[in-house]
């Protein structure tokens, strides 16, 4: 089987490790020179890459696309390439809207709904994540593919990486999802590690305020999550998540991902989501102020 992994972040470097780098890196430019002469550090391991064009690697038996979300549309293209008729599609980005990107540039028949449960860290070229706690892959076909269900797990069968294949993946990525941005979103606000959630009740009730605002949309669009919000496990150890690393990093965040797209969705709906939108403007806010642009 030949895997292609677009995008050798924190997500992508948990496939190189399961797949014992027995796979392709898919990049062009000078991030595909950089890849190439750095390679990656996995748990303090450096990790030499297979890195190629899209055009180079050709055809592939699984697409994994692990970029953030904010890349997604950067790397479509890369996609027709990669694809032959029996090619699965996995993409691992945030959200829960990537999919419909995915499906306007290839057949919706190679795709299927995933996510990921990585607790990991990322600190340039390092990435450093536990793979007994938590770094689970879960997926299912919409369709009822059965077939192409059973050849990603035979596929993910001879390696090391945990996965789940389960019925209900569309209502469990809006669980990922609201938790996403219960426990991301008001972390990277206050600039405070997870003891926010256990240790006070005010930066509970930030997670619970817009836990119940992804329900309530959740609810107009008639998918099932829980009506009480979900902390992320392990929250008394005092985690940092991914929004609050970009933050203190000065990179960009995914809220346009997060927030952003549910907004959109509000707007059709012609609700008002006054914590989302609060919440999207300050994190906005603090990105400009992370560019210099006052």
């Amino acid at each position: 089987m030949k895997v292609a992994i677009i995008g050798a972040g924190a997500i992508g470097s948990y496939f190189i490790y399961g797949f014992r780098n027995q796979c392709t890196v898919i990049a062009q430019g000078k991030r595909k020179e950089n890849l190439e002469k750095n390679g990656i550090y996995i748990n303090d391991i450096h990790y030499k890459l297979n890195v190629k064009t899209p055009k180079d690697a050709g055809y592939q038996d699984m697409v994994l696309i692990c970029t953030k979300y904010t890349a997604l549309n950067s790397v479509l293209e890369f996609l027709p390439q990669l694809i032959h008729e029996n090619t699965i599609v996995l993409c691992l980005c945030n959200g829960v809207t990537s999919e419909e990107k995915i499906a306007q540039v290839i057949d919706s028949k190679h795709i299927l709904h995933s996510f990921i449960k990585l607790a990991s860290y990322r600190n340039g070229n390092h990435i450093t994540f536990n793979d007994q706690l938590i770094s689970d892959v879960y997926f299912g076909s919409i369709s009822n593919n059965i077939e192409l269900e059973n050849r990603c797990i035979n596929l993910f069968s001879n390696s090391l990486i945990h996965y789940h294949c389960i019925k209900d993946i569309i209502n469990q990525m809006w669980i990922k999802y609201a938790s996403n941005i219960a426990n991301n979103l008001p972390q990277a606000i206050v600039q405070a590690n997870s003891l926010m959630y256990t240790k006070s009740k005010h930066g509970y009730f930030l997670a619970s305020v817009l836990w119940k605002e992804v329900y309530k949309i959740a609810c107009l669009k008639e998918i099932v999550i829980p009506e009480n919000v979900c902390i992320f496990p392990g929250s008394d150890s005092g985690n940092i998540y991914s929004t609050l690393q970009d933050i203190q990093a000065k990179k960009h965040t995914e809220v346009d991902m997060f927030l952003g797209e549910l907004l959109k969705m509000a707007k059709e709906f012609n609700v008002c989501l006054p914590y989302s939108e609060m919440c999207y403007h300050v994190i906005k806010c603090i990105e400009e102020k992370n560019d210099n642009i006052f």
